[in-house]
């Protein structure tokens, strides 16, 4: 079932009477008038790569307008890639999509108070799970009620690193995309706090992905590019074990996976001490927390 009316007559008597409001009611020049056009041509034609709910920005249906405006505004890919290729055009994408917005809402007076009101997201907790997702996120293709939030996440020296992301109010879950999560961790180094991918193929027991363990969501790594002092690996481990995003025994796990499967191999010689480094930390390393046990006596079972 479509969600917007397809006949052409349609989108051509919208495109017209938008053109007529700049040129009546904003009193914009025709060449004015003209370039806000191609830029709303070209907005829709990105939205129509998309997979939206709507697509469309031309519609005798204000909703359609407005749930495209939102999705938009909601994707990463528009706000950090194509906004960004658009800076160089007479007119800013932004600049026209508010002006659209403002024009349908004054052919609707309903959504004027919707367009005022901000919808708030729940306070950010460091008990809550953020989802990197890649491509385009799962609950845009159901049509899910999204909404624009901050989540605080603990980065190098204690410094808190505040992201922002999505929040699903239909799943109850905060998201971030693959490119803006990458945009933050080059920004902030070590990204500390319950991260993990929407859809991950990461276990424990047998082969995983490295790219995708808690460790390295959390900005742990010992790659030269970063190349992240011993106090600052030791940082990053200390922090995930005592904010319970990983249990000691797990990171021990992950660190003898990467010495065992990747320390083999000979461009990997730095990398491997490091490791070894950062094992034998962890298994010495202490929560003020966890209870200590006098062992007084080792038997064999059976």
């Amino acid at each position: 079932m479509s969600y917007y009316n397809t006949d052409p007559q349609y989108a051509r008597q919208e495109k017209q009477d938008f053109y007529n409001w700049l040129k009546t009611e904003l009193k914009l020049s025709i060449y004015e008038s003209r370039q806000y056009m191609c830029a709303i041509k070209g907005v829709e034609d990105f939205a129509s790569t998309r997979n939206y709910h709507s697509k469309h920005l031309f519609s005798l249906n204000r909703d359609i307008v407005f749930e495209t405006v939102s999705e938009l505004l909601l994707d990463d890919a528009f706000r950090n890639d194509y906004v960004v290729r658009c800076r160089i055009y007479p007119v800013k994408p932004t600049d026209a999509i508010y002006k659209l917005v403002k024009y349908a809402a004054a052919k609707l007076p309903s959504y004027k108070k919707k367009l005022e009101k901000r919808e708030s997201a729940p306070v950010w907790d460091q008990n809550n799970t953020l989802y990197v997702y890649k491509g385009l996120l799962s609950c845009q293709r159901k049509g899910h009620h999204l909404i624009t939030a901050t989540a605080v996440m603990l980065g190098l020296k204690n410094k808190d690193v505040r992201m922002t992301v999505t929040y699903c109010k239909d799943c109850n879950r905060f998201f971030i995309s693959e490119v803006s999560y990458e945009y933050y961790r080059k920004k902030y180094g070590a990204i500390i706090g319950n991260i993990k991918l929407e859809h991950s193929n990461v276990t424990y027991n047998g082969e995983f992905l490295a790219e995708e363990s808690p460790l390295h969501l959390c900005g742990y790594n010992v790659n030269q590019q970063d190349n992240y002092s011993r106090e600052e690996r030791r940082f990053i481990i200390s922090k995930i074990i005592d904010r319970g995003i990983m249990s000691k025994y797990e990171v021990i796990n992950y660190l003898e996976y990467f010495i065992s499967h990747n320390g083999q191999r000979s461009r990997n010689r730095l990398a491997l001490e490091k490791w070894k480094e950062d094992l034998q930390f962890t298994r010495r390393y202490q929560r003020e927390s966890d209870p200590v046990y006098g062992i007084t006596a080792i038997r064999a079972i059976g």
